[in-house]
């Protein structure tokens, strides 16, 4: 029996899902909550300094996404196979755009620019989410989001309408009948229904038995498509590699279940979210560790990595050569010295050879494909930064298929 200890802030925030599943499971845990003025002693401690933090034992997992996922995997919680797994990723992942846009309303001062962002929030936004959810609803026979019980994907969708709700002046529940009478049935569960009642007041604030035949769909260069075709290749697995240009993306566009790529289409099920298709792929491919601790050391470091990608696209956005100026500043002494520091310490906690378990994962080629891309578009390599990085990137480069891949992938832009 694990000894669960949940450290965030005294308000909902990012901790609040990871409560309503150690709720739904009935399982005891010690609900570390912090006061503003106790994280300055506190941060130090946490392994990236932020929260939340999930100890397990002696083990600190960071990254919310990591987080809930290792409590539904633990809890039964995650869908019963590899194509309910990634289903539920995928609504995660399409979660965490939609909270990326309300927050960018929460911490916007500017009236004139608040009124935009609740506009587009309005009108694009969760629109786009709400038939989203119940299409996946309807697709899914109606009582659940994935397979025949509640699993994550429910709770999280709960989770987010009703805490938007909370901070934002229209209900989103009242949007959809659908979505809302699902609120209501997740909110009714008896361990629910008791946790919303008596909570701290606290601020607001698809796996296939036979060989699945896959089509990668992605724009004709790198991006976020180049770590799914990675592990293509590290596999040895057969695929269609979808390529298109930008002029054809108009006519895609309608095809795609969220408008956008990389989608990943197994046997006619299409998988948006590039997140939920390097994990399915990682699963499929035995490249997702061996355990569910491992599973969710691979997940932390997608999810680290995800954080330096966001940072890296604010200077390759940026257009004033002053402000594109401090990006790189801060990405020189903050964000890459940081990520270099935590891979390097995953490294040595785990042995030096891999960054998870035994063998090579999609935490090591994330890793490898993250600082390759960067580096080739900045002007500073990022493997100088760090010998020991620099030593994990090129063993990984010098696996004989990567290295292949590499030497012969075709020629696009960055």
């Amino acid at each position: 029996m694990a000894e669960y200890k949940l450290t965030y802030f005294n308000l909902k925030g990012r901790g609040e899902l990871c409560r309503l599943l150690f709720v739904l499971a009935d399982k005891k845990y010690e609900d570390h909550r912090l006061e503003r003025e106790e994280w300055k002693d506190i941060k130090p401690s946490m392994p990236l300094g932020q929260v939340p933090v999930l100890t397990v034992g002696k083990t600190q997992i960071p990254q919310t996404g990591a987080i809930i996922r290792h409590l539904a995997r633990e809890f039964g919680l995650y869908g019963k196979n590899n194509m309910e797994n990634t289903m539920v990723d995928v609504i995660i992942e399409t979660i965490d755009e939609v909270r990326a846009e309300f927050v960018k309303w929460v911490k916007e001062e500017d009236a004139t620019k608040k009124a935009e962002i609740s506009k587009k929030l309005k009108e694009e936004v969760f629109p786009k989410f709400i038939t989203f959810v119940e299409k996946m609803l309807l697709v899914n026979g109606g009582q659940y989001l994935v397979g025949n019980e509640v699993t994550l994907a429910d709770v999280a969708v709960f989770d987010v309408i009703s805490r938007v709700s909370d901070m934002w002046s229209q209900d989103l529940m009242n949007m959809s009948t659908v979505l809302k009478a699902h609120c209501e049935k997740i909110a009714s569960i008896p361990s629910i229904k008791a946790w919303l009642e008596n909570r701290p007041k606290t601020a607001r604030f698809f796996h296939l038995t036979k060989m699945a035949e896959y089509k990668l769909s992605y724009f004709n260069f790198k991006g976020r498509g180049e770590l799914c075709r990675l592990l293509f290749v590290l596999a040895d697995k057969k695929y269609e590699d979808h390529r298109f240009e930008r002029e054809e993306w108009k006519d895609i566009k309608p095809s795609m279940p969220l408008g956008q790529v990389p989608v990943l289409t197994v046997e006619g099920t299409q998988i948006p979210q590039s997140g939920a298709i390097i994990r399915y792929l990682a699963r499929d491919f035995g490249l997702y560790g061996k355990n569910n601790m491992e599973n969710t050391m691979v997940d932390v470091i997608v999810e680290t990595i995800d954080e330096v990608r966001s940072e890296f696209i604010k200077w390759v956005k940026e257009e004033d050569a002053t402000k594109k100026a401090e990006i790189i500043n801060k990405m020189k002494e903050v964000v890459f010295p940081r990520f270099i520091t935590f891979v390097e310490k995953v490294l040595s906690d785990n042995g030096g050879e891999f960054l998870v378990g035994s063998e090579v994962t999609l935490a090591d080629v994330a890793v490898f494909d993250v600082i390759a891309r960067i580096s080739d578009m900045w002007s500073q390599d990022l493997m100088n930064m760090s010998t020991v990085l620099k030593a994990h990137c090129e063993k990984i480069a010098s696996i004989p298929s990567i290295k292949a891949w590499l030497e012969n992938r075709p020629k696009t832009a960055r």
